[in-house]
């Protein structure tokens, strides 16, 4: 029966006297947590042996999701909400395809921050053409002020 931990719900065999032991049954219902979604999910830090190894590898798996999960919120607020576009996701141990994901969504902002930079470079040479033009016509009017104020 699940119960609380520190960082979420437990899964943990019922019963009590020894260590205890690998029950398939728990670890079904962790993964089926996990698939769900669930990054509270936790199995028994007391299993020994290659059980405890098994459940260390699980909770290690479900915390870096939590983490990842984190700093990935963390990015949407500051990179899209804030506009901190030199703001980067970090997961310091996640490796191989772990890290993938990570990769992409920071080439994803890099990107976009170069889009953004080419869109403000853009904008702001059409303000200054415009200010071109605009001082261009008043010194027209200026020039036909002078010559039909000398003509009159």
């Amino acid at each position: 029966m699940p119960t609380r931990s520190p960082s979420g719900p437990r899964i943990e065999p019922s019963g009590a006297g020894g260590p205890p032991a690998f029950d398939k049954g728990i670890l079904l219902k962790a993964l089926q947590s996990l698939k769900r979604g669930d990054f509270t999910v936790e199995l028994p830090a007391d299993w020994v042996g290659i059980d405890g190894k098994i459940a260390d590898a699980f909770n290690d798996i479900v915390e870096l999701n939590r983490h990842t999960r984190r700093e990935l919120d963390r990015l949407s607020r500051v990179v899209g909400k804030e506009g901190k576009l030199a703001q980067r996701a970090v997961i310091g141990s996640a490796t191989g395809a772990w890290g993938e994901p990570i990769t992409s969504v920071n080439a994803l902002i890099d990107d976009l921050a170069c889009q953004l930079r080419a869109a403000r470079a853009s904008i702001e040479q059409h303000e200054l053409a415009a200010d071109d033009r605009r001082q261009a016509r008043r010194g027209d009017r200026r020039a036909r002020r002078r010559r039909h104020g000398r003509e009159a």
